[in-house]
């Protein structure tokens, strides 16, 4: 394949909703990213986790397992693990997003590669808490990159609102 009309990904933070915590990428190249994919690594400690009245795949019953190079879904449905974006358009990932559950209070729900069905992890928001990770994304014609992130929360008309900046 010719250099010049290479794919060429970005990542960046969309201003679309602020109770979604997601990420974009960006096609800056000149021909179709094929089979592109972000891959999540979530740092946290084992007293973060909290059980909620759904299930998760980590729980504080079983807190040490880790979030290490998982897949995330993408905004479009039926939200897949992998898409094609096309020359200089960009797509949406799935992070995570804050909830009230009425019993444990705010609680941030990070989405596994079936969204929110189950979610991968509940884990606890306050505004002093902050998660810290890396990204990889690439695709099948593109090499993969990585992009440190951190999650933070900050006050909302009284709700607390995740996040997210890329480093």
């Amino acid at each position: 394949m010719n250099w010049r009309k290479r794919p060429k990904l970005e990542i960046f933070k969309p201003e679309i909703n602020p109770f979604s915590i997601e990420v974009a990428i960006k096609n800056n190249g000149n021909s179709s990213a094929v089979n592109c994919y972000v891959r999540i690594t979530l740092h946290k400690a084992d007293e973060d986790v909290i059980s909620a009245p759904r299930n998760a795949y980590i729980t504080k019953e079983n807190p040490k397992s880790k979030i290490f190079e998982d897949y995330v879904t993408w905004g479009i449905s039926p939200n897949p693990v992998r898409i094609n974006i096309p020359p200089h358009l960009s797509d949406r990932a799935n992070i995570g997003e804050v909830v009230t559950d009425s019993s444990k209070g705010q609680i941030l729900r990070i989405a596994s590669e079936n969204t929110y069905k189950p979610p991968r992890v509940h884990l606890v928001v306050s505004i002093d808490k902050h998660y810290s990770g890396q990204f990889i994304f690439g695709a099948d014609n593109c090499r993969p990159k990585m992009k440190n992130f951190r999650i933070s929360f900050y006050e909302n008309d009284n709700k607390l609102v995740g996040k997210i900046e890329l480093d």
